[in-house]
């Protein structure tokens, strides 16, 4: 099989997989327990598995939290971003970090 342009596609060995944030963070929680924001069509059915369980922020321990935002930066911001950078803003502790 030839790719276009006549180049030889990469064996499958060599190929990169691709794959989206959101489901890197799915992993991080199914296979480590890691704690992430997802959209609701991702997680539907781990939810209705049992292998997710949704938190609320009222439902964590009361103990320190460190937390990473990643996100990618956009010439246009994107609404669901800024709204959860907003209300994080507004949390006592999490707005005293530099």
């Amino acid at each position: 099989m030839t790719a276009v342009g006549g180049e030889e596609p990469a064996p499958a060995s060599r190929r990169i997989p691709k794959v989206t944030p959101a489901e890197v963070s799915r992993r991080l929680v199914l296979e480590h327990g890691a704690i992430t924001f997802l959209p609701d069509l991702l997680c539907r059915a781990d939810l209705a598995a049992g292998r997710m369980v949704r938190l609320y922020p009222h439902d964590l321990p009361a103990y320190e939290w460190h937390l990473r935002l990643i996100f990618r930066h956009r010439k246009r911001p994107d609404p669901g971003v800024q709204a959860l950078l907003n209300l994080l803003a507004r949390q006592p502790l999490l707005s005293q970090v530099p």
